[in-house]
């Protein structure tokens, strides 16, 4: 910027400052998005009750099965849930080895798990 304004090209005033104005917009506008970056990465912890939520969402599970399938489905929760590599959250995203599976929804996992046949 200060090049701008201390050349001797025979640069009029006017077009020094035109040439200032544009360098200061584009420096204005990467540090807004600078700033507005997200920093780190940023994930959604679960409160300390979360087992008390793992209920609601495995009622919600087994209530949303046919009458049929209710017994198999709360036996496949319980199986799933003695699986310490496997854990969900309260909307029913699935974690597993620690890394959030994208799109994942244990309800219909469950669902899927259980009407499929072979």
């Amino acid at each position: 910027m200060q090049d701008i304004l201390n050349s001797r090209e025979g640069v009029s005033d006017y077009d020094k400052l035109q040439r200032y104005r544009e360098v200061l917009t584009r420096y204005l506008h990467l540090v807004d998005n600078y700033r507005n970056r997200p920093i780190g990465r940023v994930e959604i912890s679960e409160p300390r009750n979360s087992h008390e939520r793992k209920e609601d969402i495995t009622n919600e599970v087994v209530d949303s099965l046919p009458k049929p399938l209710k017994k198999k489905g709360e036996l496949l929760l319980r199986r799933l849930r003695a699986i310490s590599d496997l854990d969900w959250n309260r909307r029913g995203e699935i974690k597993y080895n620690c890394h959030w599976i994208q799109s994942s929804n244990l309800k219909d996992l469950v669902s899927e798990a259980l009407r499929h046949k072979p």
